[in-house]
Formats: structure tokens, sequence, C-alpha cells
């Protein structure tokens, strides 16, 4: 058959995403779609449109939920990054403009307001504006009330103080989807105010934000916050056209593929940690066939997979020099070595770093992206029910990783220089030529110890006094030594 031909054929079968919310989606919303759900081709070929799971509501998750208070907000960003269900939204609307819209939206006083009350004047916007010659812009922070599941990381991490947590009840939540109603009806933020050297602000185009939330993930989830802003960094640069996943299955495909719903709005495959790099191959081959070089393939992956079936695979792929990128979901658990065995391949790129440092972590990933052949980005990721620690706390305990020395952040780029001092950079870690970090507020050694003491699942390594076991001392020395070496090869020491 003609590819033309075949082009046509598969163009009549994809699935049309309109039919699959009538039949399906609605069906699953309502509750009933064990009773109601008849036959349906699309159900045996496993086909999901993109974004159904921006039409879920997880509302009910949510014993509290978030109370914005502009007068404290300096327009970071952090937690309209950090969310990791996609919850919290921001704009920046001209200050002229603000009260036209809340006059055509606003239905009485009351809603005039209110809606008022949303707005931030920061000195961030208003000095890109002037810079630009343009006018002082207006921030608006927004919670969608159907996506935030009430884990509170966005209140732990603000050190302004502009978000807390109230309560949810019926008032609350009516207050919430009114705001949330109207900042959608806002206009988009103008490029103008969207400082391209400041990745932070990325999330402020909606062409970055491609997953949906309304995934099935735990509260506060420490590896959905990775994909979201992985995503969101290539896509504001290449175009969600020109991006495609591939999903490892167990725990990333739980929650972000739970049939029917999809949070992704980019092609995704869903594979089997034996044939994931295979399979990872044989598109990018198709791809370059198709002279689709600019396409961005990103593998996602848990680091225990490196040490299992398919390493054959896998070395073949960081050999191939095919433009593969590999996100390691990292929970630093039974198996530790996948950052070992990548860092054997002296031309691929390799980075490790955590989502609490954003800057870190989006230049790690723009680094990857415009690297021309494979890249490996292994990322801190913590699990609350695996590791013990609130829902909240997912950021607090990736930069205490990295501040005890458990899980360093480096940078190895290969277009860097011939050596290896040239290629490997240690920038962004604290106290980056010492051992050990001290806290400068309590003056405090922040070792792998006190890393332990804070998570659950070391508890049985501590003695009832609280001493340590010889267990835990000896991965205390393990990351020294690791540390150690890392300084070395970078001549930091």
């Amino acid at each position: 058959m003609l590819e033309e031909e075949l082009k046509i054929k598969l163009t009549h079968e994809i699935i049309d995403p309109n039919e699959f919310d009538e039949i399906v989606i609605d069906a699953y919303n309502n509750g009933n779609a064990d009773e109601c759900l008849a036959a349906y081709h699309f159900f045996a070929r496993s086909e999901v449109p993109a974004g159904t799971a921006g039409k879920r509501s997880v509302c009910s998750i949510a014993a509290r939920i978030p109370l914005f208070n502009s007068a404290n907000c300096t327009g970071c960003m952090d937690c309209v990054n950090l969310c990791p269900d996609n919850a919290i939204k921001a704009k920046v609307v001209p200050g002229s403009d603000v009260e036209d819209n809340i006059d055509i939206y606003a239905k009485d006083n009351e809603e005039v307001k209110l809606f008022n009350l949303q707005f931030a004047v920061t000195e961030k916007f208003s000095k890109i504006a002037k810079k630009r010659k343009a006018e002082a812009g207006k921030f608006i922070l927004a919670i969608d009330p159907d996506k935030c599941k009430g884990c509170g990381l966005c209140v732990k991490i603000c050190k302004e103080s502009a978000l807390s947590t109230v309560e949810k009840d019926e008032a609350r939540l009516d207050e919430l989807y009114n705001i949330f109603n109207f900042f959608r009806k806002l206009p988009d933020t103008d490029a103008l105010y969207i400082d391209e050297n400041e990745p932070k602000d990325l999330m402020l185009n909606p062409a970055s934000l491609l997953y949906t939330g309304g995934t099935c993930s735990c509260k506060g989830c420490g590896e959905a916050s990775p994909i979201r802003m992985m995503l969101a960094v290539t896509g504001a640069k290449y175009g969600k056209e020109n991006i495609g996943i591939i999903n490892e299955t167990g725990c990333i495909f739980e929650y972000s593929l739970e049939y029917p719903y999809n949070p992704y709005l980019v092609p995704v495959l869903n594979s089997s940690h034996s044939g994931i790099w295979s399979n990872a191959m044989g598109i990018r081959a198709r791809w370059n066939q198709q002279e689709l070089n600019d396409k961005k393939l990103w593998v996602i992956s848990r680091n225990s997979r490196f040490t299992e079936k398919g390493i054959n695979a896998l070395s073949n792929l960081l050999k191939s020099g095919l433009d593969i990128k590999i996100l390691i979901l990292d929970k630093l658990g039974y198996d530790n070595r996948g950052a070992e065995i990548c860092s054997l391949y002296t031309e691929v790129f390799f980075a490790q770093t955590v989502t609490s440092n954003i800057d870190h972590f989006y230049r790690a990933i723009i680094a990857a992206n415009e690297f021309k052949g494979p890249a490996v980005i292994n990322i801190y990721a913590a699990c609350q029910p695996e590791h013990g620690i609130a829902d909240d706390k997912s950021q607090e305990q990736a930069q205490l990783a990295v501040e005890s020395r458990a899980f360093p952040m480096f940078i190895y780029d290969p277009r860097k220089g011939k050596t290896i001092k040239e290629r490997l950079s240690l920038k962004g870690n604290p106290a980056i030529k010492d051992d050990w970090y001290r806290n400068p507020n309590t003056d405090e050694i922040t070792d792998f110890i006190y890393y332990a003491r804070n998570e659950g699942r070391f508890s049985n390594m501590f003695e009832k006094d609280g001493s340590p076991k010889p267990a835990i001392l000896k991965l205390s020395e393990d990351r020294i030594k690791n540390w150690n070496m890392l300084q070395k090869l970078a001549s930091t020491r």
C-alpha cells in the first residue's frame, strides 16, 4: 500500500475526541460507566484522546483549599511551577485592562470587590514592562478547584505567605469557582510580560501548559511536578506538535494514564519496561526517516528499571547517538545505580537535578533538549507513601536531599570541552568546596543522617533513643564518598 493511501486510512481511524467525551468520559464522570457503556472499538485499541483528564474533577479529595492574598504576592511563580496537579494558574493583565474586564464580567459590587482583590501589583512585572516600554501589568493567581487536592505544597513553598489554607466549605468553594471562571475569561498574557531568560515565567504562556492535572496521583506527588515542568519548558520552545512521550508502565502509568483520563496534551505511548528503550529507538529512527529531526522524544522511566530487563537495549540506546531524552524519576530507593550506569557513556548528556531548585532544573532540561544525542535527566522524585513524608513535603525533602549530599546536583555536558573538569558542573549545590553543608540559621551540619531522620522509611535504621544504627552510618559514608568523587572530577577541591 502506498504511504499516501496509508495516511488516508489512518486519518479515518483516528479517535474522535468529541465522540469519546460523549460516550466514555461522561459515563465515567457520572459514575455509571459499568452500567451504560456498550462495546466500543477504541476500548480494544487502548486509545485515549489528548487531555481527557482535564475534564475530570478531583475536588472531593481536598479537605482544605488554598486562599490567595494578593497583597503579599511578588509574582515569583514558584507555586505555579511546582503544583503537581496544574491547579494554580497565573496571568499578567495590563493595568488599564483590569478594571474593564472586571466591569464586563462582575455581576454585582461584591464580585467587583472580590475580583479586584485577586490582582497583585508587583515590582517584577512593573520592571519588565518599563524595560520594554509597555504598560505595567497586574499579576493574578487563580486556583482551579476541580484540580486542587489540598496537599498544601503551595503554602509550604510560598516565602511571602501569599497563600494559606482554609477549611473547604460550600461558600469557599463557590468563591473559588467564581474567581477561576473569571480568570479563564481574561486574555492570555501578552509576550511583553514574559521574560524569556526567566524559565519560571514560561507558565504564563498557555502553550507551555501541556499537562492538565486531574490524575489519581497522590496529594503533593513528587513525580508529577517534574513531568509537568519538563513538558512546559519543552512545549514553550518547540511547540506541542513537536513533542512525543513514552511512558513506562507502573506507578507513572497508574496516575498519569488511568483510563480514560489522559493528562497529556501531546502524543504518548505506554510501554512495558522491557520494551521501552526499543520502542524509543524505533520511533526516533522513523522520525529521522521522515526528516522530523526537530521533534523531541522524551522517555519517562524509573531508576529501578536501569538494572532490570531491557538494560541491553538501554545500553544500545545510549551508544546509538539517537536524539532521545530520558527523564528518570529517582526515589533513592532500592537501587540507586541508574545514574552510575549512564555516566559510563562519556558522550551522553547527563544531569542530576531537583524541582525545588527550579532554575537548575529548567537549565538542565533546556540543555538536554538542545543537545544532539541521548540525554538523561535524573530527578529526585519524593513519594509520600514510600518515603513516609507529609503531603506538603516533596519539595522540602528534595532540597534536603541536595543539602545532605544524598542527591547532589550536577550537569555533565560533552559540548563544554574535552576533559571531565570542563564538562562537569556542580553549580547549585551549597558549600560546593566542603564535605557537608552547615545550615547558617542553626549552625547544624546537614548530613545524610539529618536527611534520613525526616523520612519514615528510614525509621527502622535508628535506635529507640534516636541514635543511628550501623546501616545508616554506612549509607552516610557512601554519600560523602560519592560527593567527594564529584568534587575531584569537577576540580572544586
